[in-house]
């Protein structure tokens, strides 16, 4: 979850409970009775983003903006809107006519690299994403995901190099997550960096509780280093570690599926 969609469900919580729709419907028949309160346009105008009703939604801002109430909430709720309707250019317009107080500047630093990136401007989004990352306390493993998806993106000398680095923070700061392990053990496939690929892939597995498919992945990148017998010791030790499991299990079609993989394999490099 981002920081925008994370503060518009803080701003929800202040307004009537139950469903989006009963909630979209309380805003409406306040409207109704109040059809020139530009508060009651803004709330319900958050209530369409939350219910990913972006057409509804931009028609409420725009109803805000054009009597005059134009703050931060209005112009990320705009941008956003114009933002998800296919509209980057217009949603860029008004992300940077935001002017945040400092909580505030991570949601437009979100939403405006997320922006930039849609425009294809990606070193731009990726500068974005590297400030956000510096000034966020507690940012998600999305964010280094998109962070290094944007640099590897840019193009330019050393952008790959970055995004490496992007995720190597995120795992330094977050810990062993796995979506930010597996990310770049890819990355070092990518590049031909087998050496370094084993290396996360061993981190991966001293920190997973359930080790079969992590052995199992390290196995495949032995394969293709051409190192079969270190290939060979992790289908062994996966195998192993499957027969220990309970047998209900065992019989779960995922982890079935996964006996075959690696016995196919394991047969192969047999041969």
């Amino acid at each position: 979850m981002g920081f925008f969609t994370e503060a518009l469900l803080l701003i929800s919580c202040i307004l009537p409970h139950g469903d989006l729709d009963q909630r979209i419907l309380e805003k409406s028949n306040e409207i109704a009775v109040h059809p020139f309160d530009r508060d009651l346009y803004q709330e319900r105008g958050e209530l369409y983003l939350l219910h990913e009703d972006y057409l509804n939604a931009k028609s409420d801002f725009s109803f805000c903006i054009d009597h005059q109430l134009v703050n931060t909430r209005v112009l990320l709720g705009m941008s956003k809107s114009l933002f998800y309707l296919n509209s980057p250019d217009s949603a860029l317009v008004f992300i940077e006519l935001a002017q945040p107080t400092e909580e505030e500047g991570l949601v437009v630093l979100e939403l405006k690299g997320s922006i930039l990136y849609k425009m294809e401007r990606y070193c731009e989004a990726a500068m974005n994403m590297e400030q956000l990352l510096a000034l966020s306390d507690n940012p998600s493993p999305g964010l280094f995901l998109d962070a290094a998806k944007f640099s590897e993106s840019c193009g330019e000398q050393g952008s790959n190099e970055r995004a490496i680095q992007i995720l190597k923070d995120g795992i330094h700061r977050l810990g062993p997550v796995g979506v930010l392990q597996k990310r770049l053990v890819s990355f070092y496939k990518q590049y031909g960096r087998y050496e370094e690929a084993i290396q996360v892939q061993t981190s991966v597995i001293e920190s997973s509780t359930i080790k079969i498919r992590p052995y199992f992945e390290r196995a495949q990148l032995y394969v293709e280093m051409n190192l079969n017998d270190k290939a060979k010791a992790d289908l062994i030790t996966a195998l192993s570690l499957m027969d220990k499991l309970p047998e209900y299990k065992q019989s779960i079609p995922s982890m079935e599926g996964l006996r075959k993989e690696l016995e196919t394999i394991l047969k192969e490099l047999k041969y």
